[in-house]
C-alpha cells in the first residue's frame, strides 16, 4: 500500500501535464533484474528499481519534458533467469485525437536488438498473440494477460492525463497430471499363472 500512495503522490505533485507512473507487482519465485528503457517522447523522473525481489512491488516514472508539444512514450523492459518481459506506453499530448495506448510481451529468452526498434514493433500494427497483446483505451478498453509456460502479466492502464499502468506478474499451476481410462480389453498378462510368485511365502520351521 505504501508503494501505490508513494506512486501517486508523485504523479499529483510533478508539475508536468502529462506522465505514466508504473507499477509492477511481482508474485512470482524469481528476481526481475537488469532494467532497461527507452523515450519516445518525455523522461525519466523517478527510475526503475535495480531489481523487484519475489512477493514485492516497485514503481517508476516516466512525463513529458517541459514546453514540448509532445506527451509522454516509450519502454520499459526487465529481464530474470526464467523470462523477461517489455511494456510499452503511450500518452499522447491531444489525447482526445489520439487514444492511450499500451502493450506488454513476455520472452523466454533475453530481449535481442535495440529498445527504440522494440518500441516500434510494440507501437505498430502486428498480429496479437498469447505472448504479446496491444490495447487502446477508448470506453470499451480491458486489461491485457500475457503468457509463457507457467509464467503470466496481467496489466491495466488508466487513460487520464497523469496515468497509471499497472502490472501484475504472477505464476500459475500447470495442467493436472492425465490418467488412461480403465480399458477391461487390455490384454491381460500371459505369463503362465503356476510360474507366477506366490504373494506371501513363509519360512519353513
Amino acid at each position: 500500500m505504501e508503494k501505490r500512495g508513494h506512486l501517486e503522490e508523485i504523479l499529483i505533485n510533478a508539475p508536468q501535464s502529462r506522465s505514466v507512473g508504473i507499477e509492477i507487482t511481482n508474485k512470482t519465485r524469481v528476481t526481475l533484474r537488469r532494467p532497461s528503457y527507452f523515450c519516445q517522447s518525455g523522461q525519466i523522473l523517478t527510475p526503475p528499481s535495480p531489481s523487484i525481489s519475489p512477493q514485492s512491488r516497485e514503481t517508476c516514472v516516466f512525463v513529458k519534458k517541459q514546453l514540448s508539444p509532445w506527451g509522454v512514450s516509450g519502454l520499459l523492459a526487465y529481464e530474470s533467469d526464467l523470462f523477461s518481459f517489455a511494456v510499452m506506453f503511450y500518452n499522447p499530448m491531444h489525447n482526445s485525437v489520439f487514444p492511450h495506448q499500451y502493450a506488454v510481451e513476455i520472452y523466454t529468452t533475453a530481449i535481442c536488438g535495440s529498445l527504440e526498434s522494440l518500441y516500434k514493433s510494440m507501437r505498430g500494427d502486428r498480429p496479437q498473440s498469447c505472448t504479446y497483446r496491444k490495447e487502446l483505451l477508448d470506453k470499451n478498453a480491458s486489461s491485457i494477460v500475457v503468457s509463457s509456460g507457467s509464467f503470466q502479466i496481467s496489466a491495466t492502464m488508466s487513460n487520464h492525463d497523469k496515468s497509471v499502468l499497472k502490472l501484475l506478474l504472477e505464476e500459475t499451476p500447470g495442467p493436472p497430471p492425465q490418467y488412461a481410462p480403465y480399458d477391461p480389453s487390455y490384454p491381460k498378462s500371459d505369463f503362465p499363472k503356476e510360474m507366477r510368485p506366490p504373494a506371501f511365502s513363509y519360512l519353513k520351521k
